[in-house]
C-alpha cells in the first residue's frame, strides 16, 4: 500500500508579491532585530541534535519503507530495490540495500549505521540473525491481515517515537468506503502458476474487511 503526499500548487500574481514583501521583511528582520551573531546558532544547534537523535532505519520490504517515510522522514536511510520505490521520488536519494531476489548486503546495511532493521518473516531471518550478532536491533514483520498492518504501524510509531494516528485515521477512512453489498470477486495474484489469496492471507482478508465475498475462500470453505 503506497502512500502519496498532496501537491502543493504554487501562487501566482497576488501571492507571489505577499511572498516577496514577506521574504523582504524575513531578511530586514534577520539583520535588525539582534546585534548578537550568535543568536541564530543556538536554534540551528537544536535542529541538528533532533536530527541526530532521530532512529536510523533501513528497511528491507516495501510495505515497512513506505510506512517508515510516512511516520518519519528523516529515519529511513536505506530501502530495498524495489521497482515501487525507484519510481517515488520521495525514496530518490536514499540508499539500496537489496536488488531483486537478492539477499540484501549486510556490508550497505551496517555502513548506514541503523538503530533498527525491519524485514519480513519467512525472507530475513538470515540477514536478521547476522545483524543481531553484529549489535543491530532487527524487527521482522508478518502483515497478513488488516489488523496486523495497524499493529505493525503503531509499533513502528513507537519505535520512531511518533503519533501513528494520522495514518490509522487514514486506513479507518479507507474502511469507510466499504460497500454494504455482498459483492464478489476473484483475485489472481500469479498467472504461472495461477494463485488466488485465500481466506488467511493478507489480500483475502482486506477483501473481507471491504465486505466483498472471496470466491477463493468460499471454495477453502467447501473443501474443510
Amino acid at each position: 500500500m503506497m502512500f502519496y503526499p498532496l501537491e502543493v500548487h504554487t501562487m501566482t500574481g497576488l501571492g507571489l508579491r505577499v511572498g516577496a514583501i514577506a521574504l523582504l521583511f524575513t531578511v530586514t528582520s534577520a539583520c535588525t532585530a539582534t546585534d548578537d551573531p550568535t543568536a541564530g546558532l543556538s536554534t540551528v544547534l537544536e535542529q541538528e541534535d533532533a536530527i541526530a537523535s532521530v532512529p536510523r532505519v533501513v528497511a528491507l520490504t516495501s510495505l515497512t519503507a513506505d510506512l517508515t517515510e510516512q511516520l518519519q522522514p528523516q529515519s529511513l536511510v536505506g530501502i530495498p530495490g524495489s521497482s515501487l520505490l525507484m519510481e517515488d521520488p520521495r525514496f530518490a536519494d536514499l540508499e539500496t540495500v537489496s536488488s531483486g531476489r537478492m539477499a540484501p548486503n549486510l556490508e550497505t546495511i551496517v555502513s548506514l549505521s541503523p538503530d533498527l532493521v525491519v524485514g519480513a518473516e519467512g525472507f530475513h531471518e538470515q540477514t536478521a540473525e547476522r545483524l543481531e550478532e553484529l549489535g543491530i536491533r532487527t524487527l521482522l514483520t508478518n502483515v497478513n491481515s488488516w489488523r496486523s498492518l495497524r499493529q505493525l504501524t503503531e509499533d513502528l510509531a513507537t519505535v520512531l517515537d511518533v503519533d501513528a494516528t494520522p495514518i490509522l485515521q487514514r486506513y479507518d477512512a479507507c474502511l469507510a468506503q466499504a460497500t454494504e453489498t455482498d459483492s464478489t470477486a476473484l483475485v489472481l495474484v500469479s498467472r504461472q502458476p495461477i494463485l488466488s489469496p485465500n481466506q488467511e492471507s493478507w489480500a483475502g482478508d482486506v477483501l473481507a474487511a471491504f465486505n466483498i465475498r472471496n470466491l477463493a475462500a468460499a471454495l477453502q470453505e467447501d473443501d474443510s
